[in-house]
């Protein structure tokens, strides 16, 4: 499998790196674990900018795997949604990675997938989540 790490811009982030760890985890063991059936060159590519009109850091992650079918994008955050509970699977990658993007990191996140294009999660994080003094 080749990992690519694109651009990573200067800049600081006060936010909770424990947080953004376990959602590049997450993500990773979900491309291992159901994007790759089939794919003999596994790609993951991870890159980050900071976007222009907010200040806010984007930052992408994106597999060249299987793609999720479009019978199951809608679902794909619920938490216990899998499809390899046969497998050992819990169901709760995604849904704790939506959680943790927009509960505990303040920010968004959109995906986008299809059929043999693998998938790409962007998540827009705000860089200064620190709680602010009176």
């Amino acid at each position: 499998m080749e990992l690519k790490v694109g651009k990573i811009p200067h800049c600081v982030l006060w936010s909770f790196p424990g947080a953004l760890s376990q959602i590049i985890t997450n993500l990773v063991f979900n491309s291992i674990n159901h994007a790759f059936t089939g794919i003999d060159k596994k790609q993951i590519t991870l890159y980050s900018e900071i976007d222009s009109h907010s200040g806010a850091l984007k930052l992408i992650y994106r597999d060249n795997g299987i793609g999720i079918p479009k019978t199951d994008q809608q679902a794909v955050f619920e938490r216990y949604f899998t499809t390899r509970r046969e497998a050992g699977g819990s169901g709760l990658g995604l849904s704790i990675v939506k959680a943790l993007a927009t509960n505990k990191l303040k920010g968004d996140l959109t995906f986008k997938s299809a059929p043999q294009k693998g998938v790409e999660f962007a998540f827009t994080l705000p860089l200064d989540i620190s709680p602010k003094s009176p």
